[in-house]
């Protein structure tokens, strides 16, 4: 409120914050989650460790973004739910918006996960809250991840570690370096 003549703060050193350790998973290990976890969630423990979208990207993800033939995805739409609401925006830069190969195990995953558990309608979202609507990541993570990964001895696992699991995955698989930054929409 321009009330202080100056920041009280100021020459004050701020405590070093330690990062989270990353976790990268083996294929054995998402197969194991993906067995563990509740059936609705299989397949987006599947398509976030293979395709390495962004928790807001598997909760914008709709229908009509999947093409199940050519076995690819279209990123361009993300949800996060902020102050109460859901805020429905495309993704921050060009590179966010992108179409990713699906493995051929996760278009099987992801037809059967269509056929069970979403809307028909085109605009559908694909991973939606066992109530119907957009799913609350912290919902989520409360109800089924972190019991399924206490469940498989993973824990402790975040979902953002199924990102960090797709580009080790990729990269042991010698996947090219601008390939990969393309696949999770990085623009540099």
């Amino acid at each position: 409120d321009e009330l202080l003549g100056r920041n009280p703060l100021n020459g004050v050193t701020p405590p070093a914050v330690e990062p989270d350790e990353m976790r990268f998973l083996t294929h054995a290990e998402v197969a194991l989650l993906a067995d563990t976890i509740d059936e609705r969630s299989r397949a987006l423990v599947l398509v976030a460790a293979y395709t390495g979208l962004r928790a807001s990207e598997l909760v914008g993800l709709r229908r009509h973004h999947l093409d199940l033939l050519r076995r690819t995805l279209a990123v361009v739409e993300q949800v996060q739910y902020l102050d109460g609401e859901f805020l429905t925006s495309q993704p921050k830069t060009k590179a966010g918006r992108r179409s990713v190969a699906l493995p051929r195990l996760v278009a099987a995953e992801l037809d059967a996960h269509l056929r069970a558990h979403a809307e028909p309608d085109v605009d559908a979202v694909v991973f939606s809250s066992p109530e119907g609507g957009y799913l609350r990541f912290d919902n989520f993570r409360n109800r089924f991840w972190t019991p399924a990964t206490v469940d498989a001895g993973l824990a402790p696992l975040r979902p953002h570690d199924l990102r960090h699991t797709c580009a080790s995955l990729a990269i042991a698989a010698s996947a090219d370096v601008k390939v990969l930054q393309r696949m999770l929409g990085h623009s540099s």
